[in-house]
């Protein structure tokens, strides 16, 4: 996981599997501040 810019995060992971499961965590367990998800492979 790094930073892009001063607003967003990047976490790079090993497949869409992976990306999909982040994503629906995300989107069921928002981070504090946490605005959006965007899931992309």
């Amino acid at each position: 996981m790094r930073a892009v810019g001063t607003r967003a995060v990047l976490a790079e992971l090993s497949g869409t599997q992976d990306v999909l499961a982040l994503q629906s965590m995300l989107l069921e367990n928002p981070l504090p501040g946490q605005q959006d998800v965007l899931a992309a492979a």
